[in-house]
Protein backbone atom coordinates (compact mmCIF):
# COMPACT_ATOMS: atom_id res chain seq x y z
CA UNK A 1 0.00 0.00 0.00
CA UNK A 2 2.69 2.21 0.98
CA UNK A 3 2.69 5.67 2.84
CA UNK A 4 -0.01 8.45 2.05
CA UNK A 5 0.98 11.20 -0.05
CA UNK A 6 -2.20 13.58 0.60
CA UNK A 7 -4.57 14.12 4.07
CA UNK A 8 -7.55 16.32 3.74
CA UNK A 9 -9.06 17.06 7.16
CA UNK A 10 -11.95 18.89 7.85
CA UNK A 11 -12.34 20.67 10.81
CA UNK A 12 -15.71 21.61 12.31
CA UNK A 13 -14.90 23.70 14.92
CA UNK A 14 -14.95 28.00 14.70
CA UNK A 15 -11.37 27.71 15.93
CA UNK A 16 -7.79 26.68 13.87
CA UNK A 17 -6.00 24.17 14.87
CA UNK A 18 -2.59 23.54 13.86
CA UNK A 19 -0.01 20.23 12.52
CA UNK A 20 3.17 20.26 13.77
CA UNK A 21 4.26 17.60 11.53
CA UNK A 22 6.45 19.12 8.46
CA UNK A 23 9.27 16.42 7.15
CA UNK A 24 12.84 17.61 6.95
CA UNK A 25 13.18 17.10 3.39
CA UNK A 26 10.32 18.64 1.13
CA UNK A 27 9.36 15.61 -1.75
CA UNK A 28 10.77 16.71 -5.04
CA UNK A 29 7.26 17.60 -6.75
CA UNK A 30 6.14 19.12 -4.01
CA UNK A 31 9.00 22.08 -3.87
CA UNK A 32 7.39 24.36 -5.92
CA UNK A 33 3.88 24.01 -4.43
CA UNK A 34 5.71 24.99 -0.86
CA UNK A 35 7.14 27.80 -1.63
CA UNK A 36 4.33 28.88 -3.39
CA UNK A 37 2.28 28.97 -0.34
CA UNK A 38 4.89 30.12 2.15
CA UNK A 39 5.57 33.29 -0.57
CA UNK A 40 1.89 34.08 -0.01
CA UNK A 41 1.63 33.56 3.74
CA UNK A 42 4.64 35.20 3.87
CA UNK A 43 3.54 38.44 2.26
CA UNK A 44 5.85 40.42 -0.39
CA UNK A 45 7.00 42.91 2.98
CA UNK A 46 5.35 46.13 1.78
CA UNK A 47 1.84 45.93 2.34
CA UNK A 48 -0.25 46.23 5.29
CA UNK A 49 -0.65 42.70 7.11
CA UNK A 50 -3.29 40.59 6.94
CA UNK A 51 -5.14 38.16 8.91
CA UNK A 52 -4.07 35.17 7.17
CA UNK A 53 -0.75 35.88 7.03
CA UNK A 54 1.98 33.94 9.35
CA UNK A 55 5.48 36.43 9.57
CA UNK A 56 7.54 37.32 11.89
CA UNK A 57 8.71 40.58 10.31
CA UNK A 58 10.31 43.83 12.93
CA UNK A 59 10.16 47.48 12.83
CA UNK A 60 10.86 50.82 14.88
CA UNK A 61 8.38 52.30 17.20
CA UNK A 62 7.16 54.57 14.56
CA UNK A 63 3.46 54.65 15.61
CA UNK A 64 3.80 56.17 19.26
CA UNK A 65 1.89 59.06 18.20
CA UNK A 66 -1.00 60.38 16.07
CA UNK A 67 0.32 63.42 14.21
CA UNK A 68 -2.45 63.46 11.95
CA UNK A 69 -5.34 64.77 14.32
CA UNK A 70 -3.10 67.14 16.61
CA UNK A 71 0.36 68.26 15.77
CA UNK A 72 1.46 68.09 19.46
CA UNK A 73 0.42 64.21 19.56
CA UNK A 74 3.72 63.84 17.20
CA UNK A 75 6.41 61.59 19.28
CA UNK A 76 9.62 60.82 17.92
CA UNK A 77 10.56 57.40 16.40
CA UNK A 78 11.59 54.94 19.02
CA UNK A 79 14.30 52.11 17.72
CA UNK A 80 16.42 51.87 14.85
CA UNK A 81 19.41 53.89 15.40
CA UNK A 82 22.78 52.76 15.16
CA UNK A 83 22.85 53.52 18.98
CA UNK A 84 19.96 51.84 20.07
CA UNK A 85 18.57 49.47 17.30
CA UNK A 86 16.23 48.31 19.75
CA UNK A 87 12.82 47.80 20.75
CA UNK A 88 11.41 46.30 18.27
CA UNK A 89 7.66 45.55 17.48
CA UNK A 90 5.81 43.57 14.57
CA UNK A 91 6.30 45.49 11.43
CA UNK A 92 2.72 46.30 10.25
CA UNK A 93 2.80 47.57 6.81
CA UNK A 94 0.62 50.53 7.13
CA UNK A 95 0.68 53.67 5.17
CA UNK A 96 2.83 56.60 6.34
CA UNK A 97 1.26 59.40 8.32
CA UNK A 98 0.44 62.44 6.43
CA UNK A 99 1.64 64.55 7.96
CA UNK A 100 4.98 63.49 9.48
CA UNK A 101 6.32 60.72 6.96
CA UNK A 102 8.45 58.90 9.96
CA UNK A 103 5.52 57.84 11.47
CA UNK A 104 3.08 55.25 10.69
CA UNK A 105 -1.14 56.36 9.79
CA UNK A 106 -3.30 54.87 12.66
CA UNK A 107 -5.39 51.77 12.23
CA UNK A 108 -8.15 49.85 14.13
CA UNK A 109 -6.66 46.07 13.06
CA UNK A 110 -3.45 45.52 14.86
CA UNK A 111 -1.79 42.71 13.20
CA UNK A 112 -0.74 39.77 15.43
CA UNK A 113 0.62 36.47 14.25
CA UNK A 114 -2.00 33.35 14.36
CA UNK A 115 0.06 31.29 16.93
CA UNK A 116 0.78 34.57 19.21
CA UNK A 117 -3.01 35.33 19.37
CA UNK A 118 -5.08 34.39 22.29
CA UNK A 119 -7.64 31.41 22.14
CA UNK A 120 -11.27 32.67 23.34
CA UNK A 121 -10.90 30.62 26.42
CA UNK A 122 -7.26 32.93 27.11
CA UNK A 123 -8.94 35.93 25.56
CA UNK A 124 -11.92 35.80 28.09
CA UNK A 125 -9.55 35.76 31.09
CA UNK A 126 -7.62 38.60 29.98
CA UNK A 127 -10.28 40.46 29.52
CA UNK A 128 -11.96 39.64 32.83
CA UNK A 129 -8.81 40.22 34.93
CA UNK A 130 -7.62 42.91 33.74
Amino acid sequence: MGIPGVFYIQNFMHVEFYLTYLPSEILGPLVEYREEELNTLRGDGTEERQEHYRIYDYDVYNDLGDPDTNDRLGRPVLGGSDTLPYPRRCRTGRKPSKKDPKSESRSNFVYIPRDESFGHLKLSDFLVYT
